[in-house]
């Protein structure tokens, strides 16, 4: 039997989507440790922010234990309470922040594999949004603790407003990302819809390896931490699948609405 063209093209887009979230979740792993260090040592030595170290801390890690269990998140931790930052230099301070922004290079590079795009604009003016991607990181993070602090007054409702309050930044966030990154101008409505369905499939993740993490850890102690660095990768790369099917989505709508206008 024949497969219909629509059908042969939707597939071939979930076998780019899969090959290009293998590969951020490969460059993942090797990041998060020098991301990590650049996010909380920005809460550390700048000026006025040393009192949400902690909070930033906690917030980072309790998503990460929830999602993937106890062991990776005590693995980091332990990691990073070794680390000296006034110890490090300029060499490596330098490496650390080559390594974080080569996270976020290959992040622009597989939005442009998604959008069929090149990069055209000058290296330069790459470098800088890379930057600028990789201080917005404690930038939220620090927006969601005041928020966090401003609104929750009522411990009663403590869950509904947390999970509410990081949900909006979450669309946030993968809003900015959908509409700044491509080279393309994006419509706002796009990458609002992108980002919503993209929040939703995160926070199924999110709730799915929540159960995993309880059935694996809580009923079987003996191989539970054998099994906590597989489920970690396996989160990385169903969160970076997200991630890039919302891509996907925002250059569908994106070409439909300029199909239609034409049309027209």
């Amino acid at each position: 039997m024949k497969k219909s063209p629509r059908l042969v093209r939707f597939l071939e887009e979930l076998a780019e989507i899969r090959l290009v979230a293998s590969s951020l979740a490969y460059f993942t792993l090797l990041s998060i440790f020098p991301l990590l260090i650049i996010i909380l040592s920005v809460f550390q030595y700048v000026g006025g922010l040393e009192e949400y170290y902690p909070r930033a801390e906690v917030l980072l890690f309790s998503h990460l234990r929830e999602a993937t269990g106890s062991s990776v998140s005590k693995f980091l931790r332990n990691a990073l309470e070794g680390v000296d930052f006034g110890a490090l230099g300029v060499s490596g301070i330098i490496f650390l922040v080559w390594a974080s922004m080569g996270l976020v290079r290959n992040i622009d590079y597989a939005f442009h594999r998604i959008w069929r795009v090149k990069i055209e604009s000058a290296i330069y003016k790459r470098l800088l949004l890379h930057w600028f991607m990789l201080v917005a990181v404690p930038v939220v993070i620090l927006m969601f603790i005041f928020a966090k602090s401003l609104f929750f007054t009522n411990e009663g409702r403590r869950s509904l407003e947390y999970q509410s309050t990081f949900a909006l930044f979450l669309w946030l966030f993968l809003f900015a990302l959908y509409k700044f990154i491509p080279e393309v101008k994006v419509k706002n409505w796009v990458a609002m819809v992108a980002a919503a369905v993209s929040g939703v499939g995160l926070f199924a993740i999110q709730k799915s390896f929540l159960w995993v993490s309880w059935r694996v850890f809580r009923q079987n102690k003996i191989y539970g931490s054998l099994a906590s660095f597989p489920i970690f990768l396996i989160w990385l790369l169903a969160i970076w699948y997200v991630v890039l099917l919302g891509v996907s989505l925002c250059a569908f709508l994106q070409q439909k609405s300029a199909a239609k206008k034409q049309i027209v």
